[in-house]
C-alpha cells in the first residue's frame, strides 16, 4: 500500500491568558485518494515544541477532533465527530490522562459505551442485537452458552476503527484486492488476550496484518456470566477493502 503525500506548514501567532502563543498548521494530502487531513495546534513561541491551547483536525474540511493542549497535555474536554458533525466521542483529559466518563457513540448516534475512567468502571454498554453463544473456558470444561456481557473494548468500534486506520498508516502492504480476515483468540478473565490466529488461512499479508491489529487492541473488559467474569473465545472479522475502514462489530 503506497500513499503520497503533500504537508505544508502555516503559521500565526496571537496571545492567550498571558502566553504569546503560535498557531501551526498541517496539511497532509494523499494524493492517491483524494484524502486532505489538516490540523490546526498552537506552540508556546518561547518553546515551539511545547503544544498549548486549542486544537482542531478536519478531514476534506469537515471537523472530526476538537480538544485542548496544556503544556504539551492533552487538556480539558474533547470530542470526535462524525461526516454529519454529530459527536461520535466525548470525554476530559487532565494532564494527558483521561478522567470522569467518557461516551462513545454509533454512527446511527445511539449511545454504544459509557466508562468511568476515574473509577474504571463501565457504567453503560449497548446489548447486542441477536444473544451469542460463545465457547466458555472453565478449569473443568470447555462449553458453550449466553453471556450477560460479552467482551468488550473501551470504546466499543470506535476503537476498533481507530486501531486499524493506526495500523494502516504505519504498514506499506499491498490491500487492493480487499477481503475480511477472522481473527479467533481467548479472552481471559482478566481482559487479557492470548492464542491469537486466523481461522483460514489466506494471503499471508492480510493475514498477518490482521493478527497484528487484533493483538494492538489491548486488554479487553472481560466476558460476564452469572455476574462473574469467564474465560471465552473470541472472533473478530478484520475488513480489507481497498485502504477503507469499515464497521465490523
Amino acid at each position: 500500500m503506497k500513499r503520497i503525500l503533500i504537508a505544508g506548514l502555516v503559521l500565526s501567532a496571537f496571545t492567550v491568558a498571558g502566553q504569546e502563543l503560535k498557531k501551526i498548521t498541517v496539511n497532509l494530502k494523499f494524493l492517491n485518494s483524494g484524502l486532505l487531513i489538516k490540523e490546526d495546534y498552537h506552540v508556546l513561541k518561547d518553546d515551539q515544541k511545547i503544544w498549548h491551547g486549542p486544537y482542531e483536525k478536519t478531514k476534506n474540511n469537515i471537523l472530526i477532533e476538537q480538544g485542548q493542549y496544556k503544556d504539551n497535555k492533552k487538556d480539558s474536554t474533547w470530542i470526535k465527530l462524525g461526516g454529519y458533525g454529530d459527536i461520535v466521542v466525548k470525554g476530559n483529559y487532565a494532564q494527558g490522562k483521561k478522567i470522569g466518563v467518557w461516551q462513545y457513540f454509533t454512527k446511527e448516534g445511539e449511545l454504544e459505551q459509557e466508562y468511568d475512567f476515574t473509577k474504571n468502571e463501565l457504567l453503560y454498554f449497548k446489548p447486542e442485537k441477536t444473544k451469542k453463544i460463545y465457547q466458555i473456558i472453565s478449569d473443568k470444561e470447555t462449553f458453550y452458552d449466553s453471556l450477560s456481557r460479552p467482551p468488550l473494548l473501551i470504546g466499543g468500534n470506535h476503537t476498533y476503527l481507530q486501531k486499524l486506520e493506526d495500523t494502516f498508516c504505519n504498514l506499506h502492504i499491498n490491500t487492493n484486492y480487499g477481503g475480511t480476515v477472522f481473527v479467533r483468540f481467548v479472552i481471559d478473565e482478566t481482559g487479557k488476550g492470548s492464542k491469537y490466529k486466523t481461522i483460514k488461512k489466506g494471503d499471508s499479508n492480510l493475514d498477518d496484518t490482521a493478527l497484528r491489529i487484533v493483538r494492538q487492541l489491548g486488554n479487553w473488559l472481560p466476558a460476564i456470566r452469572d455476574g462473574k467474569p469467564v474465560k471465552v473465545v473470541h472472533v473478530v472479522p478484520i475488513v480489507f477493502d481497498n485502504i477503507s475502514f469499515v464497521d465490523a462489530f
